[in-house]
């Protein structure tokens, strides 16, 4: 089998915020796809039985969505109407009453009801004739139509004092939603607002069924990011040794949802890395019944229609309906699946591709001193290897690669390399307190790691340093400079690093005024002023020597707000004004994180060209 080409990687769509239409019969969904070298978003609609497909909103476009989360769109209780987010942050509805046979095509055109910022996660009022939702991060808004219909709509802000507010819902004719203050994450100490303000305790995703009655959010007091439900002031907690869910790096996030009637929930669990979706009754003693393996997102549930966006390993994302019309919890039968959208690249599915596509193996690396914690690693090893290893660190830093599908991993799986997924400490889905056990060491235990989980694949399965490549970026690109600078005097880690918008600076970074994160930096670093030497110990560019054995390449977006361009520019001006190799490329028009096909092309050949130097 040859190498998968370049543009098989690059192509293709995406779906995210997928929702079952209530009555069960229609499934919606943002689809993104590339046309003449443009991403273009779509908000579609998929019928469960046959092949029917509606556009409900294509001009002016939908936002996109963000992987397996959503927040772009919601439909009233009754299925008349749509309310959606538009690319340009206003809030729109789109009547669709009309439409209840498959051989509907089409819909009204959208309403624009405000357009006075940029608006998440609406929602529709229980009795249908309001609309919630969250402006500019922190605003909870409730929306009432004006008799003009030209008109936007007469707005009512709900007083809040916090800094953050993400996914409103409706309770009890109040507002429902997350919140946080800084100087916390929503993972370290967020609330539900008014239902929940533990101290020390990480929630998210609040939630209403259908008619109201049952309240459901998920909560890491116990340890575990779990499920707590509410219904008849019953509280049901999924005790779990498993997350269900994952980081809160944007609204709109559904690893969960209800029933119609709130009597059963849905919900993913987190294994390594690995996916699964489960349903239980709301308070009832049997056990959960696992529906499907695979890593969903997007989860929603009206009717007899469980839908979800479904990815793994060798499956690309896709839109999947489940059947529940003969669900018999008691004779534990689960329910059939059905395909009703594949977003990826048909090509994926030809037999001689799927056959080269692999899933990972999941790797356990051992504390080396009694401070460090156990570190997975999740090895995706290639049918033909060329001895090279790819030794890959994750985003964030709190955050987690699971076992989804990921074009730019097959791309060099394909081409021979084995590519090591290592979760160090401060990932999600190991628990509260693995999650928060990188405060206080980002910059140097993260690096540790990092060359913990390296050292132990090179020895397992026969690397060296010679033919190990780093990658990280952003975070991630912070962690494998780390596990340069911090590896034990003697130890040479790997022959090169690929950075993407590394985190360099950590002192600059905590002053960007990032307003959604720079106040979390001294917390993960451990530094408590601007003299605090702790700031120049971590940042990688203070340290140029560690690099004379490894060689840097750096790709870094002229337009990154997050992580800006100067960050990458003093590291590559360190580390060659002390004779090492370092090479920066900057990318026009790109921010944190790389969109453009014609600079993703270039930054995956430059890659290849640099690459071929440390294949044995």
């Amino acid at each position: 089998m040859p190498a998968f080409p370049l543009d098989l990687c690059l192509a293709g769509g995406d779906v995210t915020d997928v929702r079952v239409r209530p009555g069960g019969m229609w499934i919606s969904g943002v689809h993104t796809e590339v046309r003449d070298a443009k991403k273009i978003s779509r908000l579609r609609m998929w019928h469960v039985t046959d092949s029917s497909v509606v556009d409900l909103v294509t001009d002016p476009e939908p936002a996109p969505g963000r992987g397996l989360s959503g927040g772009v769109h919601n439909w009233s209780h009754d299925g008349s109407r749509v309310c959606v987010v538009l690319r340009s942050g206003a809030l729109a509805i789109v009547d669709v009453a009309h439409m209840t046979t498959p051989t509907t095509s089409h819909a009204t055109a959208p309403r624009q009801i405000a357009d006075d910022g940029a608006w998440t996660t609406p929602t529709f009022s229980l009795d249908d004739q309001s609309v919630w939702a969250v402006r500019d991060w922190h605003d909870v808004v409730r929306l009432s139509p004006s008799p003009d219909p030209s008109a936007t709509w007469h707005q009512t802000q709900h007083f809040h004092e916090g800094d953050f507010a993400w996914d409103v819902d409706e309770w009890n004719g109040a507002p429902i939603f997350h919140a946080w203050n800084r100087p916390h994450m929503p993972w370290t100490e967020s609330q539900i607002v008014p239902v929940s303000s533990e101290v020390a305790v990480g929630v998210q995703q609040p939630r209403v069924s259908r008619n109201g009655k049952s309240l459901g959010f998920l909560s890491d007091q116990n340890g575990v990011l779990n499920l707590t439900i509410i219904r008849n002031d019953a509280t049901t907690v999924i005790e779990d040794e498993f997350e269900h869910g994952g980081p809160t790096w944007g609204s709109g996030n559904r690893s969960w949802c209800f029933n119609s009637d709130g009597t059963m929930v849905a919900y993913t669990r987190n294994e390594d890395g690995f996916g699964s979706l489960w349903i239980r009754s709301v308070g009832a003693s049997g056990a959960p019944l696992m529906v499907g393996k695979a890593v969903h997102g997007c989860v929603s549930w009206e009717g007899n229609t469980l839908a979800a966006i479904r990815s793994g390993a060798r499956t690309p994302p896709e839109v999947v309906a489940y059947n529940m019309t003969s669900l018999l919890l008691p004779q534990a039968v689960a329910p059939s699946k059905k395909v009703v959208f594949f977003a990826g690249d048909v090509r994926w599915n030809a037999k001689d591709i799927r056959d080269e596509l692999v899933e990972p193996i999941v790797v356990k690396v051992p504390p080396e001193e009694i401070t460090d914690p156990e570190i997975t690693v999740r090895l995706y090893r290639p049918h033909s290897a060329n001895g090279a290893l790819l030794a890959w660190a994750h985003g964030g830093p709190t955050d987690q690669w699971q076992v989804a599908f990921m074009p730019r991993h097959a791309y060099w799986i394909s081409r021979g390399y084995t590519i090591a997924v290592i979760d160090y400490r401060g990932s999600t889905g190991y628990g509260r307190q693995f999650q928060q056990s990188l405060e206080g060491e980002w910059g140097r235990g993260d690096g540790k790691d990092v060359v913990r989980a390296t050292r132990c694949i090179q020895q397992q399965y026969g690397f060296n340093p010679d033919n190990t490549i780093l990658f990280g970026g952003s975070a991630g690109g912070l962690a494998a400079l780390s596990a340069v600078v911090h590896a034990a005097p003697g130890i040479r880690v790997a022959a090169a690093a690929v950075l993407s918008y590394p985190v360099v600076d950590l002192l600059a970074l905590a002053s960007s005024g990032d307003p959604f994160e720079a106040h979390y930096v001294p917390t993960l670093v451990g530094a408590g002023s601007d003299k605090d030497q702790v700031w120049g110990q971590r940042s990688p560019h203070l340290h140029p020597r560690s690099f004379l054995e490894t060689s840097l390449l750096i790709f870094h977006g002229d337009a990154d707000t997050v992580v800006p361009l100067a960050q990458s520019e003093i590291l590559r001006d360190a580390v060659t004004s002390v004779g090492g190799d370092a090479t920066l490329h900057v990318l026009a028009g790109e921010g944190h994180g790389f969109r453009e096909p014609q600079n993703l092309e270039f930054e995956y050949r430059t890659t290849e060209d640099f690459l071929t130097r440390f294949v044995p």
